[in-house]
Parts: structure tokens; C-alpha cells; sequence
């Protein structure tokens, strides 16, 4: 198909020689994509759906139809349109031509980065006759922010968390105990679960250098702003009714620029002292050192999340048509900080939070230890008294789960307005886009490859057809497998670019289920180096689950491997122990879906060239940029101004050949006498 030739041409991309890449002209690309941004009405309305940037149908005679001048890709599209034996178009920047071409005959495309082009094709995915009499089901797609998988599991810290809203949904659904983010932080993982594609399979141009990016690797990184397959226009151009509203956050260019230089930043030699003052760290200390808000009284601190529930109500029920819905609404209660109201605090237990235990600093993996030194987890000595007092980590963990509890309530006004356990007319899918930490292993926030970061819980209900009320889902899955999920529950074909796997068939017969795996990466920031992971069930008939980390590109650090039923805070590492038989098994695996050594180095090379652009497009200002007041990257770059300048000249001097930097689990550095302490 089309989209299997896409996806291959994309692949032969990210072994072009880095000089090609960035010899060509590119910006000449930049001029008309406008109308192929994220409105699914305005895609509809060209009729188009868009290759990736520079992909060009290659143009055989007897397939050209015409050539005429055309201002813009959207322009293109539309004459295309109008042509009745017009298929497919190319539209060239540099010349405002627009190639208009017969339905495909051959399988060939060719890149094009020196003039540019926006390719596309007329729309292949009208509703057939055949979709025309089926039933027609519509969606509602809840996806909450920063969710621990294990949170919305009954049972969970005695049901610290009152969750009734959920609980309707689980007695007449499905419940998923070991579902996986892709790639644990916002945009990456909105990136992927929205084209149903791994992390490092979603190529793009870089928004800050003329290079293409191969992967969704941080916050600044998501899908191409041309991108035209995301789980909503496919929908739209079957005849779904669409609405996308509240958080969506999965394109490429996004988030701060701290974001995007401490991921740039990662493998510079920066220095830092941790006693006294904590360390080189970007995110602000007061967030997983403090006591979380509380402000007076019932007046909710997440406001913006209520609106958007009821804009998202209000368009359901404003409906006219009796054309199917897809109604799709994100949240982003739950982030931190750990902020809520009196009412929603009060309904906290705090007599049933557990306290997280915390090894000393110097049994910390050397890749933990800076996660947790950069995350603003690692004291300084005058905090020290406050940052180590249980009672302080107890009401972080409260103020978490008084959040979780208020998204309940926003989640039923969802169900009292849309669910019928005895219809399957509606689909509900409620799940998260990452975890949170909540103060274990020493961390807030996400990013980790831990469960309390990796894992989102995840519920699809109700369970019509299957001759079960409710049921637990314990093998691993993912967010990449709702899209085909999605599709699979509305009747509709399989899209070609899809990488996950529809579940459907895993609720109606478990023991057909042959997937035994899931896999998670990230190569953000608040790392000292990527990572990739696996969650395996697949082991002695499916007795035990192991999840193995595997740091960078597998060679400077040691995995770990945890035995995911008998140790859910991941504190026993069993790496040396273990079966060689087991490890080569999920090596395998990993490998099979990820290339971890390569895409540690391709992040590294993505790293040089983003700092390398962007201190081109800075110019003389670059050194106080990257220094300014008020940017989360300046505090600690006043420890050593000139050590941090020189360590960023010495990366900048790697010329590309640039190597992987080890994990230091040393409280100061540089240092001749590095220390090793248990701050308790």
C-alpha cells in the first residue's frame, strides 16, 4: 500500500548520510504547509492526505496528467480534486507547480530535500458499501494526565483513592494491570498512541536545524505538523463526527526551551556539587521537596479541566446528525505540581499511604542517581531535615491522589451523560498518557523506566458480546494498540502504518492471545543517558512477569530485571542472578522492536546537531540565552560558569563522532576525592 511504501521510503531515510542531510536546502520547504495543520474539517474539506516531508511520487510519462502553477500544497490538493482522473499530486515549493498524477501504477517515490515537496493523494478511505451497513458505534477517548498504572487498581493502598465514577466503568469493562506508555512523557507518548506507531518510528524535520529527526525522543519532538494519519482524521474521513478538545500536545515544536536544551545537554560534562546545594538540576526542587497545595475551601485549582469537560458534553449533545461520533477529551489534572482543594484533600486517608522506601544515595544506579539529582530530588544540606521527613513524603503522595480523586468526578460527568453498561453503542477507552513517580525511587514526575512512570492504567468498557461482565487484563499492552483497537471495534479496515495490536481479541478469548511483550523507551530530559525497556509475561507459561532495563546502547551500565509480581516497587534487581536463558530471551525480544544501540547513538548525534542549531540561530546571544534569569536551566550554572561553558565547548568539538557519556553516581564532579553519601 501507499502507507507501507511511506513507511519504508522513511526507513531508507535514517541511513542517509548525516552530510546529505545537511547540505541540502530545506528551507525552501517552509513556505505553504498551512493548510495541513490539525484540523481535521480542513483536511476534509482538500480531500488530501499527505506523504511525509519531502517524499515526491516519482513521475513516470505515462502517469502525468498535467502540470499548472498552484500557490500552495493546499491549492494543489484541490485542483487535484477537481480533476476527475487525479489520484495523486506533487507540489514543488521552489517553482509553485503542481504535478498532477493517475492513480499509482508503480510502488517507486524519491526524495527531494534541495527545492522541497509536499506530496499527497486523494482520500482512498471513503466508507464502503459494506461499512455503510453496519452499525455504527461511536467512541468516547479519555486520556488523563501522569496517571500510575497502579492507581486505578481496586485494592490499591486499601483504596486510598475514592474512585466511583471508575469503579461503574471496571464492573461492566475491561481493566488493564499491565498497560504501557511507549514513551513516558507528553508529547512523545500523545505522538504515538495518536499514529500508533513506537517512538523511534515517527521521523520529522527539525524544527530547529535542517537535519531530520528520527524519532520522538523528548517534549520537543512529536508528529510532523503535515502529519495526516493520526486516529482522528482517519476517523473523520470515514464519516465520524470529531471533536479533539482540552490537552493535545503531539506535534512537533512544543515546550519550553529549558526542555529542549537540558535533552540537548544530557552527555556535557557539566559540573556539580550535590552537598551543599543539590546538584545540577532543571526542574524546579520545590516540587518534589515540598508538601503539594492546598488551596481553601471547594473551589476546584484545575478549572481549565472542568471547562473542557463541559465543551466536550455540550458538542455531544448538540449533535444533529446521526452520523457516528469520536468525541476525544485530555486532561491535564494529575500533572504536577501536586496542587488540589480543601475538599478533595480531606477525602485523603493518609493513615493508608505508604511511604516509599528509599535506598542510600550510593546504591542508587549511576543512571538513577543523576534522574534523581537533575529531576531537583537530591537536597541541599539545608533542606535536608524537610526533604527526608516521612510525614512530607506521605503528603506529596495525598495531594497525588486527592487529584486522581477529583478526576473521578470529571470522568463522571462522562458516564452519568454517555454510559450504558448494556450497550455497546458507546465505547468508553479511559487511560493515561504516562505515570508519575509520587516520591519512589526518589523521583516525581515521569520519564523513569519504572512502573511507577512506564505504566498507565487503562479501562475499556462496556464489555458487550463477550459473555463476561468484567475482566482483568494482565498480559502487557500498550497505547500504541488502541488506534487498531479503535479501529477494529468500529468495523473498519486496518491501517497500514499501525504498529500495535487491536485487544479486542484479547477480551473475547485470553487464551488465544499470543503477544507476550510490550516495549518502552525515552532519551529526554532529566536523563543522564536513554534507555529502552521490556515487560515480558511470556516466561514458563506465563507464570511470571520480568521487566529488563537496558541502558544506552547496552554496554556502559549493567541492566536491571525485576520480577514485576513479586517485587512492585522494582527494589530487587535479580540482573546477576538471573537465567542467562531469560536475558537472552528478552535481549531478543527488545531488539526485535528496538535497536537500542542505535538509537542511543542516533540520539547522541540528534543531541550535538540540536545544541550545534541552535547556538547558530542565537548567534552572539547564545551564552546568555542558555544563562538567563529566569530559565530553569540557570540556577545550578552558577556553580562553575566557566566549567559549564568549557564542558559545552568540548561537546561542540565532538564534530559529530560523539560518544556516550557514563552514568556518575559521584556527589561531586569534576572532584579529585568524589564522595559517595547517604544524605539520611
Amino acid at each position: 500500500t501507499t502507507s507501507d511504501q511511506i513507511m519504508v521510503f522513511f526507513c531508507a531515510i535514517m541511513v542517509m548520510s548525516s552530510a546529505l542531510v545537511e547540505a541540502v536546502m530545506i528551507n525552501r520547504y517552509r513556505d505553504d504547509l498551512s493548510s495541513f495543520r490539525q484540523d481535521p474539517s480542513r483536511e476534509a474539506q482538500n480531500g488530501c492526505e499527505l506523504l511525509p516531508a519531502y517524499d515526491c511520487w516519482t513521475i513516470i510519462d505515462s502517469s502525468l496528467i498535467a502540470v499548472v502553477q498552484s500557490q500552495s500544497a493546499g491549492e494543489c490538493c484541490e485542483k487535484c480534486s477537481a480533476e476527475t482522473q487525479c489520484a495523486r499530486y506533487n507540489y514543488r515549493h521552489n517553482s509553485s507547480t503542481c504535478e498532477l498524477l493517475l492513480p499509482q501504477k508503480d510502488s517507486s517515490s524519491e526524495s527531494d530535500y534541495e527545492t522541497g515537496c509536499a506530496a499527497g493523494k486523494i482520500f482512498d478511505e471513503k466508507e464502503s458499501d459494506s461499512d455503510k451497513k453496519k452499525e455504527k458505534k461511536n467512541i468516547v477517548f479519555i486520556v488523563v494526565e501522569s496517571t500510575d498504572g497502579r492507581t486505578w487498581t481496586r485494592g490499591y493502598q486499601d483504596d486510598v483513592i475514592p474512585m466511583p465514577n471508575m469503579r461503574k466503568l471496571q464492573d461492566s469493562g475491561a481493566s488493564f494491570l499491565r498497560h504501557y506508555s511507549n514513551a513516558p512523557v507528553c508529547c512523545p507518548s500523545r505522538a504515538t498512541f495518536w499514529s500508533g506507531r513506537h517512538a523511534h518510528q515517527i521521523p520529522h524535520k527539525s524544527q530547529i536545524g535542517n537535519f531530520i529527526v528520527h524519532g520522538v525522543w523528548n517534549n520537543f519532538e512529536g508528529l510532523p505538523l503535515n502529519y495526516s494519519s493520526r486516529l482522528d482524521q482517519i476517523l473523520y474521513r470515514h464519516g465520524y463526527q470529531v471533536l479533539t478538545n482540552g490537552k493535545l500536545d503531539w506535534s512537533t515544536g512544543g515546550h519550553s526551551e529549558s526542555v529542549q536544551l537540558d535533552a540537548w545537554t544530557k552527555y556535557v560534562d557539566v559540573p556539580y556539587q550535590i552537598p551543599p546545594y543539590g546538584g545540577w538540576y532543571t526542574e524546579d526542587p520545590s516540587v518534589c521537596g515540598g508538601w503539594g497545595s492546598v488551596s481553601p475551601g471547594n473551589t476546584s485549582v484545575h478549572q481549565k479541566d472542568w471547562d473542557a469537560v463541559q465543551e466536550a458534553l455540550s458538542w455531544q449533545a448538540n449533535l444533529t446528525s446521526n452520523k457516528p461520533w469520536f468525541l476525544y477529551t485530555g486532561l491535564h489534572i494529575v500533572h504536577p505540581p501536586y496542587a488540589t482543594n480543601e475538599y478533595w484533600n480531606n477525602k485523603i486517608n493518609r493513615s493508608k499511604i505508604s511511604i516509599p522506601y528509599w535506598p542510600p544515595l550510593n546504591e542508587l544506579h549511576p543512571c538513577d542517581f543523576q534522574q534523581v539529582m537533575r529531576k531537583g530530588c537530591a537536597p541541599a544540606d539545608i533542606n535536608l531535615t524537610v526533604f527526608y521527613n516521612a510525614s512530607r513524603i506521605k503528603e506529596i503522595r495525598a495531594k497525588y491522589y486527592a487529584m486522581i480523586a477529583e478526576f473521578d468526578a470529571m470522568l463522571g460527568e462522562y458516564v452519568d451523560a454517555l454510559f450504558d453498561p448494556a450497550s455497546d453503542d458507546t465505547l468508553f477507552i479511559v487511560t493515561s498518557d504516562h505515570g508519575d513517580m509520587q516520591e519512589e525511587h526518589q523521583q516525581h514526575y515521569k520519564m523513569a523506566p519504572y512502573d511507577a512512570s512506564s505504566s498507565v492504567p487503562m479501562v475499556i468498557a462496556p464489555l458487550i458480546g463477550t459473555g463476561i461482565s468484567s475482566i482483568c487484563i494482565r498480559f502487557p499492552t500498550q497505547l500504541i494498540d488502541i488506534a487498531p483497537t479503535i479501529l477494529d471495534f468500529l468495523h473498519l479496515p486496518p491501517h497500514p502504518t499501525h504498529q500495535g495490536q487491536s485487544l479486542l481479541p484479547l477480551l473475547n478469548d485470553q487464551s488465544a492471545w499470543s503477544r507476550d511483550f510490550v516495549v518502552q523507551q525515552f532519551a529526554g530530559d532529566n536523563l543522564a543517558m536513554s534507555w529502552s525497556s521490556i515487560v515480558f509475561s511470556g516466561w514458563r507459561s506465563h507464570l511470571t512477569t520480568y521487566k529488563l532495563i537496558v541502558w544506552g546502547d547496552g554496554q556502559m551500565h549493567p541492566h536491571l530485571l525485576f520480577n514485576l509480581d513479586h517485587d512492585l516497587d522494582e527494589i530487587n534487581n535479580l540482573i546477576d542472578s538471573a537465567d542467562p536463558i531469560l536475558i537472552a530471551t528478552l535481549l531478543s525480544r527488545l531488539r526485535s522492536i528496538i535497536d537500542y544501540r542505535q538509537v542511543a547513538y542516533d540520539v547522541a548525534d540528534y543531541a550535538h546537531r540540536s545544541l550545534e542549531a541552535w547556538i547558530t540561530a542565537q548567534g552572539d546571544d547564545w551564552q546568555y540565552e542558555i544563562h538567563k534569569p529566569g530559565l530553569r536551566y540557570d540556577v545550578p550554572f552558577d556553580y562553575d560558569v566557566k566549567a559549564t561553558f568549557d564542558a559545552i565547548a568540548a561537546f561542540r568539538q565532538q564534530n559529530n563522532t560523539y560518544a556516550l557519556r557514563k552514568c556518575r553516581n559521584t556527589t561531586t564532579f569534576p572532584g579529585a576525592k568524589p564522595s559517595l553519601v547517604n544524605a539520611k
